[in-house]
């Protein structure tokens, strides 16, 4: 019977299999000139392909990006050059696929007898690489440009709104000082907005490693629930909102791969967006609770998870929309006011963390007419340090 490892030996190729923790998992034997690259594969079985092959960061990253397009199941890198750890120069080539939801990288080494019309296909790569590039650069400055002029015209529109009322000589102290509240909100809603679109455009120059994240580096995720619950207390009381906690995780603390402050503001965009949407009398719900995920390694069998879900009792999201919510930032008034940078940004930092964001709504019984009454929810799922 002809299995993988006779294919991969056959075709000087090697395969791998992307797990939960961003290391990736090897398929059958491991040919020689893969040890150059990565020396303990043989012993460990796992690597991460993204720093033992320079050019394979860039790569496995499009890749992700692509295959969060429907549609999208294949990818091919092209031809290219690179150096082993002994100096050696070799001719790779690799293709990316998506096998039961999980990513898998076949890399092959290129006869000797290909290598003219490998470099030839390697410049023409490079050049479109760089231009694809550029193409997504300017989409991105396109796409932060639009965040910025219509997600900050919201709280500047009620700022100016506020000072204006405040100026009736007329209006009682009590009113002046709901403005006053009003205004600091809104002042610390464009900060936090600001924040969030720089540290965005940092992320390009500056990639987060699980793998050199420290202990004391590694966020409590109680303590993060905890306090931006507090933070928001204040004004779910005064519009009438009850906000609850439900902690399953008990009594001590777990500490979960991300990023503290943008882990906290990830949690406040998500409880400021059930504010926005629920009534006065209903409730907002915060559900911490552990998960275990089979990833089907025999090195990690499992993977610990710890999963926030923010749910509110508002008009909810249509099923059609709860799917494609996170795939790319476009305006609220697509998503029924649910859209938003705030939503983006939330998407961006659970996948540099190597978690995932979702929004899970009941739908609606009337196709796509209306959301659902029954509110909506979004979940967080955390790797746990």
């Amino acid at each position: 019977m002809v299995t993988l490892a006779d294919i991969n030996e056959q075709l000087d190729t090697v395969t791998f299999v992307e797990l939960a923790t961003g290391e990736f998992r090897i398929e059958g034997r491991v040919p020689v000139w893969a040890l150059g690259f990565c020396p303990d594969l043989r012993a460990t079985g796992q690597t991460r392909l993204q720093d033992d092959f320079e050019f394979l960061g860039g790569f496995i990253e499009q890749a992700h990006e692509e295959f969060l397009e429907p549609g999208e199941t294949r990818i091919g890198s092209g031809p290219w050059t690179e150096r082993d750890l002994n100096d050696v120069e070799h001719n790779l080539s690799a293709l990316a696929v998506i096998v039961k939801n999980q990513l898998v990288i076949q890399i092959s080494a290129i006869p000797e007898e290909l290598r003219y019309h490998q470099r030839i296909f390697q410049k023409a790569r490079e050049y479109s690489l760089d231009f694809e590039q550029s193409i997504r650069d300017k989409e991105q400055r396109e796409v932060l440009l639009h965040a910025i002029v219509h997600d900050l015209s919201q709280p500047l529109t009620m700022i100016d709104g506020a000072l204006h009322l405040s100026e009736d000589p007329t209006l009682p102290r009590e009113e002046k000082l709901k403005l006053d509240q009003l205004m600091e909100t809104q002042i610390d809603s464009a900060q936090n907005m600001i924040r969030s679109i720089l540290e965005i455009s940092l992320w390009e120059h500056k990639r987060f490693s699980i793998h050199d994240l420290k202990a004391a580096e590694a966020p409590g995720v109680t303590e993060c629930v905890k306090t931006a619950i507090a933070n928001f207390e204040p004004v779910f009381k005064q519009e009438n909102i009850q906000l609850e906690l439900l902690n399953h995780l008990g009594a001590s603390e777990q500490q979960v791969v991300a990023e503290e402050d943008q882990l906290r503001r990830v949690l406040s965009n998500l409880l400021e967006n059930a504010l926005r949407f629920s009534p006065p009398g209903s409730k907002v719900s915060v559900l911490m609770e552990d998960s275990r995920v089979d990833t089907t390694s025999p090195a990690e069998k499992m993977v610990d998870q710890v999963v926030i879900t923010v749910s509110d009792q508002g008009p909810g999201v249509s099923e059609s929309l709860a799917e494609s919510l996170f795939q790319r930032f476009v305006g609220e008034s697509e998503f029924g006011g649910r859209g938003g940078f705030g939503l983006y940004y939330c998407q961006m930092c659970l996948h540099r963390w190597g978690g995932k964001i979702e929004c899970i709504s009941p739908g609606t019984s009337q196709g796509d007419k209306a959301p659902s009454d029954k509110g909506a929810s979004f979940k967080l799922t955390l790797l746990k340090f």
